[in-house]
């Protein structure tokens, strides 16, 4: 589930490249059918085919380019397909063998874009439809290619769309996680307790977390001792927390932790029961029209307030 948040986070950040780059892929094969279509025509062309392709072509990326950032991803997945399904059309209509190969480059666009902008899940999903589609057509086609072309683009397809995917994992992995801890980093966690806070409708709570004493570890036992104390009480925090409690670090010794439910200060009880590290917490509930800036506000004057009451005690 936490994965899964840092994903949608990811995925919500690319989402007008995500529409703007699929628009220039649809306007792109557009133009080709125009060019098939109405200048470079021969013998036996489906040359209504061409023409037809080439306005809906135009339309969807006119959409994309005015709407896309707004469709949700089913759309876009949905528009990647349908330009999928376009290639082994033209492909299946194509009267020359030479025809159905030069769409080979529209296949490879299709998986370096799944590559890029899709989770594994889709990714295989497109890349499959993508490469049956063309090798169905090229197989139905009137003249059909020679078989080694049709291999070579299916198999270049698959390589670059894994390729892509798994560099672009690592990168996700690395702008949405603290490259200590493991948990979600400064910016995915406020990216993702902002539309959280804007789409859910019941309790949502925020505790910051600051270590105690943090500086006197350092200080007496090494940085590499408070480096690994924080992995060891992020790991035990991420173990007990449900899987919709989102911890996030905001820098040095200081944590953020996003509630869901009801039961947040039963949580943070759990929490310093898990691990002997001392540590101090403020808490505040969202209250109707709050931005999150201001809760976190409230949060930290809660932590401030209770670490003057334990100075005083």
């Amino acid at each position: 589930m936490r994965q899964r948040q840092l994903d949608r986070s990811w995925q919500y950040d690319l989402a007008p490249a995500r529409a703007n780059v699929l628009a220039v892929m649809f306007l792109a094969g557009a133009a080709m059918c125009v060019i098939s279509g109405w200048i470079n025509t021969f013998p036996g062309a489906p040359i209504g085919l061409y023409r037809g392709v080439a306005v809906a072509g135009a339309l969807i990326a006119l959409l994309l380019a005015g709407r896309g950032d707004t469709l949700p991803r089913w759309a876009i997945q949905a528009l990647l397909a349908l330009f999928s399904l376009m290639i082994g059309v033209l492909g299946y209509a194509a009267a020359r063998d030479v025809a159905v190969i030069s769409l080979g480059p529209a296949v490879i666009a299709v998986s370096t874009y799944a590559g890029y902008f899709s989770v594994s899940r889709s990714l295989y999903l497109q890349v499959t439809w993508s490469t049956g589609v063309f090798a169905v057509s090229a197989l139905l086609a009137p003249i059909r290619p020679p078989v080694v072309s049709v291999l070579t683009v299916i198999v270049t397809a698959w390589a670059l769309a894994l390729l892509l995917n798994r560099l672009t994992t690592e990168l996700r992995r690395r702008s949405t996680t603290d490259a200590l801890t493991g948990v979600a980093s400064r910016t995915a966690w406020v990216d993702i307790a902002e539309r959280t806070i804007g789409a859910t409708r019941g309790q949502v709570t925020v505790a910051i977390i600051d270590m105690d004493n943090f500086k006197r570890i350092n200080d007496s036992a090494g940085h590499l001792a408070g480096d690994l104390l924080l992995q060891e009480v992020t790991a035990a925090w991420q173990r007990l927390l449900p899987a919709s409690a989102l911890i996030g670090r905001f820098g040095g010794d200081e944590f953020v932790v996003l509630f869901t439910d009801a039961a947040a200060a039963e949580w943070i009880g759990r929490m310093t029961r898990i691990h002997p590290a001392p540590w101090s917490t403020g808490l505040a509930q969202h209250l109707p029209g709050e931005s999150l800036t201001e809760l976190l506000h409230r949060a930290d004057l809660n932590l401030l307030d209770r670490k003057r009451a334990r100075q005083s005690d």
